[in-house]
């Protein structure tokens, strides 16, 4: 439990947002300036532990294309998640005990397309946490398209950017709270996110689920 209390506590400071004991809030990072062809990965953090979660995912479906999402387990409560790729997309959890609930949502941007910006919201059906239940949130997530010559691009250091940064955010957060455990939890982790984001780099899809 105290490992939980510790994680609950760094996802709440993380969140730029007033408390409210009533809300479960989502926050959904991630970059927010995307080329056509590339793929994306957002990740999608709600901000207490809960036993039973269902969202929907909606996007502009004529300029993204899903490639996947996954789970982030950062602790060893025994949970289902489940992912129905219907449209919009629904996400749900079942756990034995309370759960920080994590995961990630890729996204491939297609090409030849006429837009300059496009969004993803995550919606929150139902949040439960034992017998309390907590009120709804929509989350709003904005990335605009952009153009660059091949030519004058040397290295596309995105990925890199945003790994560097999500990690000096925890690492600072978890400066005076962390321990062992939970340092090797979160790295493996992160590991994992890493990995994946490297394989699906080298994926293109043209299609929806």
């Amino acid at each position: 439990m105290k490992k939980l209390f510790v994680f609950a506590i760094t996802i709440f400071m993380l969140l730029p947002m007033s408390v409210n004991a009533e809300k479960v809030y989502t926050k959904i990072t991630g970059n927010e300036k995307i080329r056509p062809g590339e793929n994306i990965v957002y990740t999608v953090i709600l901000d207490r532990d809960l036993t039973k979660y269902e969202a929907e995912i909606t996007y502009d479906r004529n300029v993204l294309n899903l490639v996947s999402v996954e789970e982030v387990k950062i602790d060893t409560a025994e949970r289902s998640f489940n992912v129905e790729k219907s449209n919009p997309i629904k996400v749900s959890v079942d756990s034995s005990s309370p759960t920080l609930i994590i995961y990630t949502v890729v996204f491939n941007a297609k090409n030849n397309i006429n837009v300059q910006k496009t969004e993803i919201n995550v919606k929150i059906l139902t949040a439960i946490n034992g017998n309390e239940s907590f009120n709804s949130d929509t989350a709003y997530f904005n990335m605009n398209f952009i153009e660059e010559d091949s030519l004058f691009v040397e290295e596309d250091n995105t990925d890199k950017d945003y790994i560097t940064k999500t990690l000096n955010d925890v690492k600072n957060i978890l400066k005076d709270y962390g321990n062992f455990i939970m340092y090797i939890s979160l790295l493996l982790n992160v590991i994992l996110i890493i990995v994946l984001i490297t394989n699906i780099r080298r994926k293109r899809v043209d299609y929806d689920f």
